[in-house]
């Protein structure tokens, strides 16, 4: 589970990580960049980072995460 999940709504927290170990990660990554664009926690630029893998090794580009990249805290 990545670091800020405990940052975001439990249940919310919860289907994401299902979704990711049952369904497809990369489902689940598509679904999570949707949620954290809805909840808005703070994210690091570590988290940032751990996005930005997992965004590559799935074959998305750096687009899909301009979406969200305003939540992350400054460096």
């Amino acid at each position: 589970m990545l670091a800020f999940t405990d940052r975001l709504p439990a249940a919310f927290a919860r289907v994401w990580v299902r979704c990711a170990e049952k369904v497809c990660p990369e489902l689940a990554l598509r679904f999570l960049i949707t949620g954290l664009n809805d909840a808005q926690p703070v994210l690091t630029p570590g988290d940032l980072g751990v996005l930005e893998r997992l965004g590559h090794e799935y074959g998305h580009g750096a687009q899909m995460l301009e979406a969200i990249r305003y939540l992350a805290e400054p460096e």
